[in-house]
């Protein structure tokens, strides 16, 4: 009987702990940087050129009004080719056989950061739900609204799209 009571605490505890603990993402994925961070990894053409309707560029040194521009974009790179036109500089090397990195740009004022939450895959569609998590300064982050980009590394996968969700 003692036994069996100590034997039902520790697999009680052991669930417990384990609930406790955050779950791997799926598909290895792992977000890097912030949003403000991440400017700095990528290159200068290619920030310029891939802005977001309502951004403030310093290359016009003027709002984005343009209709033309989108107000978000999504990127996949999977190969060493695409990655050299984007950045800079990455904070990991990238293995391409195995891996591939997923961008989204979005025009925001906010500090806040995200965090992934979900990831799942219908047919060639890949689908990341994040979450905002507010700043926790007073008074909270801010700036003038920017183009800024969530990075994220993951497995590669055969996927020809992929869409952001945000949940706040």
């Amino acid at each position: 009987m003692k036994k069996t009571v100590i034997l039902l605490t520790a697999l009680i505890s052991l669930i417990m702990l384990s609930g406790c603990r955050d779950a791997a993402l799926p598909y290895n994925a792992v977000t890097y940087g912030n949003v403000y961070e991440n400017r700095s990894i990528l290159k200068d053409d290619f920030y310029e050129s891939n802005l977001t309707y309502g951004s403030y560029s310093t290359a016009i040194e003027n709002y984005i009004k343009d209709e033309k521009f989108p107000s978000y974009r999504s990127k996949i790179i999977q190969t060493e080719n695409e990655y050299e036109t984007v950045f800079k500089e990455f904070p990991v090397k990238i293995d391409f056989e195995k891996t591939m990195i997923i961008m989204h740009c979005f025009t925001t004022a906010s500090g806040s950061s995200y965090e992934i939450i979900d990831i799942s895959i219908y047919e060639k569609n890949l689908v990341i739900q994040d979450k905002t998590v507010k700043s926790n300064k007073e008074p909270p982050n801010a700036s003038v609204p920017l183009s800024k980009w969530i990075i994220v590394t993951m497995d590669k996968l055969d996927i020809e799209a992929v869409e952001f969700i945000f949940d706040n």
